[in-house]
């Protein structure tokens, strides 16, 4: 049965410009969602002549979401899957506004802070 040779460099040893190549030049492990704009990006400078790892890196984003979307051609992503959050981006900074506003209400216990007094409460009393 034949064996893989070993690797003549360990892979911490490469050159950072080496790993990118080697994983596809991707920089992050996750990665956020593309939106419509972004899509027609990609696909314009696909036609353009580009190659999937210079779309990548011109744009920031991981080689997977550039071949995705080129080789769906469709400029609208699909639905979000998952659960919608139940707070809006500014009822989240009303509740971060309300926690750091005082003392006592930065050391209040977490069920006290929910179920007892509500953030704008006293706004709304006045």
């Amino acid at each position: 049965m034949p064996t893989t040779p070993e690797p003549t460099t360990a892979p911490e040893a490469a050159p950072e410009g080496a790993r990118e190549a080697a994983s596809g030049g991707e920089s992050k492990p996750y990665s956020t969602r593309l939106n419509r704009d972004d899509r027609i990006r990609i696909l314009t400078l696909r036609e353009a002549g580009f190659t999937y790892l210079q779309i990548a890196s011109q744009l920031h984003i991981t080689h997977d979401q550039v071949q995705y979307t080129c080789q769906s051609q469709q400029a609208t992503p699909k639905k979000a899957r998952g659960r919608t959050p139940k707070l809006s981006e500014e009822d989240v900074d009303r509740v971060i506004d309300w926690i750091s506003s005082s003392k006592r209400t930065r050391r209040m216990p977490y069920c006290k802070g929910t179920l007892g007094e509500e953030p704008g409460a006293k706004d709304r009393e006045q």
